[in-house]
């Protein structure tokens, strides 16, 4: 891989990827899986923790692990953007700085 090419990609890329490019050189996409893989095993180990055994194969935790990661995004967006929070008729303001505040309208 030429070296015009490698800091391009570098340049290109977000500050995690960057970092891990700067560090594994041009392996940014092993970095990236590996952090996948080691996410996915700790989520294994965790649930094997909490259960005692495994109540499904390996296989359907694989498929249920990739749908709960990938549609998680809204939720997650939509908890950052819309940080009100209503408990028991009250409306809440989540702020910046974590702290919960009554909202005013």
């Amino acid at each position: 891989m030429s070296t015009t090419f490698r800091v391009s990609c570098q340049w290109s890329l977000g500050g995690v990827g960057r970092s891990g490019a700067l560090r594994l050189g041009s392996y940014t996409l092993l970095s990236y899986i590996l952090h996948v893989l080691t996410w996915l095993i700790s989520d294994l180990i965790v649930m094997i923790v909490v259960n005692g055994v495994m109540p499904m194969n390996v296989f359907q935790f694989l498929i249920c692990w990739i749908f709960r990661e990938c549609s998680m995004m809204y939720p997650y967006l939509y908890a950052v953007f819309v940080p009100t929070i209503r408990w028991r008729a009250v409306t809440y303001r989540l702020g910046w700085d974590g702290r919960v505040k009554e909202a005013t309208t």
